[in-house]
């Protein structure tokens, strides 16, 4: 043996030879392979082969075992809430279900199950929606009940345009307690009652790309709804006549809802830059309560105002973003998350809300903001998609005596893809 420059040179003086057998794996399945072997043969002029009997049968499902995922979050106003999502299939994916459950210790719940059928065309879907929430003011203590089921189809028309059929029926009950003169009083009420019938066109193309997941540069996205609403609101108590008791009144609201969401990505002036235009527009074709109005703040809308600050019957927002990376495929690691990708974008919207005619140009808001976009991974494979937006308004909106717009409004967010 000889070494020399950190290498080693060895000499054999004797060669014997190994036996066949210890030469390769014996796998354990020899015998299955041995089964198989007549089938993966191919006959050879001289010898008619003919394929072993076997008997076919219908397709039955047959189904894996449910899969959880436990979650924790910290949920308004400061409670740690815990629950699991769950999901299943059979093993052609025709019969899937998805639901999640989670609570808090104020006995805040998020419930929620999504069924599917695709044993026919189109497919078939059963959901189901249910929250409740707690909360008091002084001595009155407040619980609200809200659940919304939806049976419908899915229609694929092409692979870039789809269709929803839906039925959605929601129930939002309420109850207020308080004691007065030691007793205590508990006022059960349910003051919404609403059916719905809802066509849903979604039209899809997009060039795919290493980043368009976090800076789409070439695509169209366009969702288009109409809905026929049958709903009931409620505007007051009466006096049941035979039993003395408080029963809601409530206003009947039918109308036609037409709403319009239209998304364009086009390549920016540098590289994997990407600019992004939205409009959003809707109308409902009467005077209905303002239960039902559109909504145009908040973080799908004008993010410069808050949610319910600018509200109507009618509703038209743009939006132009231009997006650029700052980091590229990071790849440094904390812990279970690996970090990839990060993305600025900088955007401005103009819109308004608004009831009845006369609607002025003059009346629409505007705002501008900066958003920091991060995209991970955790636990090697699942994608998550890491959000912070600072927006300012830039027009002032007084509305019931108080005041919203130039002031600097925050919003964080932590999902599986990017809303733009």
């Amino acid at each position: 043996l000889f070494r020399t420059n950190g290498y080693s040179i060895s000499r054999m003086d004797s060669l014997s030879a190994v036996r066949p057998e210890n030469t390769a794996y014996t796998s354990p399945y020899e015998a299955i392979r041995n089964r198989l072997a007549p089938l993966n043969s191919k006959p050879s002029i001289d010898t008619a082969w003919t394929a072993p009997a076997s008997v076919s049968r219908p397709y039955k499902p047959i189904f894996s075992k449910l899969s959880f995922y436990p979650k924790v979050m910290v949920d308004f106003p400061g409670k740690i809430k815990v629950g699991s999502y769950f999901s299943g299939s059979d093993f052609l994916d025709k019969i899937s279900v998805f639901g999640g459950a989670a609570l808090n210790g104020q006995m805040d719940t998020d419930l929620f199950l999504i069924f599917q059928y695709r044993f026919l065309y189109p497919t078939l879907f059963i959901e189901a929606y249910q929250i409740g929430r707690h909360t008091s003011e002084e001595e009155f203590k407040y619980s609200f009940n809200l659940m919304e089921t939806d049976i419908g189809a899915d229609w694929r028309l092409s692979d870039r345009l789809s269709l929803r059929t839906v039925w959605q029926f929601s129930r939002y009950d309420a109850a207020q307690r308080f004691s007065y003169e030691g007793q205590r009083i508990k006022i059960p009420y349910t003051y919404h009652v609403g059916n719905l019938f809802g066509l849903f066109w979604k039209y899809r193309v997009e060039e795919r790309s290493v980043y368009s997941d976090i800076s789409p540069k070439q695509g169209r996205s366009v969702d288009f709804r109409i809905d026929r609403a049958w709903q009931r609101f409620m505007n007051g108590f009466a006096v049941h006549q035979d039993y003395g008791t408080l029963v809601e009144m409530y206003a009947k609201h039918h109308y036609f809802q037409y709403s319009l969401d239209w998304k364009e990505s086009f390549p920016g002036m540098g590289k994997d830059h990407g600019v992004g235009f939205r409009m959003q527009a809707g109308c409902i074709d009467r005077s209905v309560d303002s239960f039902y109005h559109f909504f145009a703040g908040g973080l799908d809308g004008l993010k410069g105002y808050p949610y319910y600050s600018i509200s109507g019957t009618q509703m038209a927002q743009f939006t132009l973003s231009y997006r650029f990376p700052v980091i590229r495929k990071w790849g440094k690691r904390l812990s279970w998350i690996h970090l990839d990708n990060v993305f600025l974008s900088a955007y401005g919207q103009a819109g308004n809300a608004w009831t009845g005619r006369g609607h002025s140009l003059d009346e629409w808001k505007k705002d501008v903001g900066l958003q920091l976009r991060l995209g991970l991974f955790s636990f090697y494979g699942f994608p998550m998609a890491f959000t912070f937006d600072a927006a300012y308004g830039l027009d002032r909106l007084v509305e019931n005596d108080l005041s919203y717009g130039r002031e600097l409004r925050t919003y964080f967010g932590i999902l599986f893809d990017f809303l733009d």
